[in-house]
């Protein structure tokens, strides 16, 4: 077991090299506009897959478990994903059209799409091929393509800033998918049934919350470019490297490894789990707001601002509720759905409602009122989930000892 999981750890672990090694490369070389454009990327492509990366993911958990996974499910899901992406662009092209503001690029959308089929893909690798192929496309593959191709060949700043070192990173991760998945295992001969429909609006439940959460957690930079000036976008790009240090311990602890389908109506400890991560949050944010100024100088020469020390203080806070309550959105999501939905509706309504007061009640820098609405929608979130996740575990408990 000890072995399994420092692979898994391990796989995680060069992928989040490899990022911080991308940003520093970039940053340091390529100019802010560089920088915050292939920051958004990632971004962009992170928040994208979590219909792959929860809501799938946990669905195909399930199939499997149950034997009941087929190609006619993995066809569907596969065509489900597409199709929540092509309304996503349509979605995003409107947005482009009445503000007359770019979002996205054909680069991008590209990049976009070939990743989340590679991540669906990579929920069947897991249980047919290679659990650790899995957790190095999962833990973000494409940040190694991108650090390879950084060092393998020159690239320019316009390369980057149109994204195209996003999508041949993509392309890369995708081949490397393609190769792990072939061949195939041979289907299940189990007799064992569940219905086609069940499993994709199951799966597409999960996904709303995956990605609605997703962008609460780690979509400053989508918001920021949809709320905020380019310049302030550009500042809003450098500090989001502190929310990247601070995912790090998030992403491990959130490996569903650890809330398996098939114990989470047993015991697993999440009173004392909770306990542990609110620990290591404490001292994580705590060295944070003490070294901030020192690591974001290795993305940036410029020295924080009276604002930028605000927003940092605000992010670190609602980033010690975020690793406080690691693991538990998949918890919820398989113990109480309807809790994990409730929770992320709530908190993107508070999100509009406060931004919009935020902007006509107060006289601050844009960055620094948008960031005040996000990041105490983030702390909310995850105050809320943690205090569901009792709640439902407490309910599991009852029902099992009645």
């Amino acid at each position: 077991m000890i072995i399994k999981v420092a692979k898994s750890a391990a796989a995680r672990g060069i992928n989040i090299a490899s990022a911080l090694a991308c940003a520093i490369i970039i940053g340091k070389n390529y100019g802010a506009a560089a920088f915050s454009e292939y920051a958004f990327s990632i971004s962009f492509i992170n928040i994208a897959s979590a219909i792959c990366l929860l809501g799938f993911e946990i669905s195909i958990n399930r199939e499997y478990y149950s034997e009941s996974f087929n190609k006619n499910k993995k066809i569907a899901g596969l065509l489900t994903t597409i199709a929540v992406f092509v309304i996503s662009c349509l979605a995003i092209e409107g947005y482009e059209g009445i503000t007359n503001k770019v979002l996205t690029t054909q680069n991008l959308l590209l990049a976009t799409l070939i990743s989340l089929i590679t991540f669906y893909l990579s929920n069947i690798i897991k249980y047919e091929k290679s659990a650790y192929v899995y957790e190095f496309i999962r833990g973000g593959g494409i940040n190694t393509a991108c650090f390879l191709l950084l060092l393998l060949r020159p690239i320019s700043s316009s390369e980057i800033e149109s994204h195209l070192l996003v999508l041949y990173s993509a392309l890369a991760i995708f081949l490397v998918c393609l190769i792990a998945l072939y061949p195939s295992k041979k289907e299940s001969n189990s007799k064992k049934k569940s219905s086609i429909t069940s499993f994709i609006t199951s799966s597409i439940s999960l996904s709303f919350a995956a990605i609605a959460s997703s962008i609460i957690i780690s979509g400053d930079l989508i918001l920021s470019k949809i709320f905020l000036p380019q310049e302030s976008y550009e500042t809003m790009a450098l500090l989001s490297r502190i929310s990247f240090f601070l995912a790090i311990p998030f992403v491990l602890l959130n490996n569903n490894q650890s809330v398996e389908i098939t114990k989470l109506k047993g015991g697993w400890p999440l009173p004392k789990r909770i306990v542990t991560n609110f620990g290591l949050a404490t001292i994580l944010c705590t060295a944070m707001l003490l070294l901030s100024e020192t690591y974001l100088g290795l993305f940036s020469s410029s020295n924080i601002s009276e604002i930028q020390n605000k927003i940092i203080v605000a992010m670190l806070i609602a980033h010690a509720a975020n690793i406080s309550s690691a693991g538990l959105v998949p918890y919820l999501a398989c113990t109480k759905k309807a809790y994990l939905n409730t929770a992320v509706a709530a908190s993107l309504l508070y999100f509009a409602f406060f931004y919009a007061f935020i902007n006509k009640a107060i006289d601050e820098p844009p960055e620094l009122k948008f960031s005040l609405a996000l990041y105490s929608t983030l702390f909310i979130l995850k105050i809320s989930i943690i205090t569901l996740s009792l709640l439902a575990h407490r309910k599991v408990n009852h029902d099992i000892h009645r």
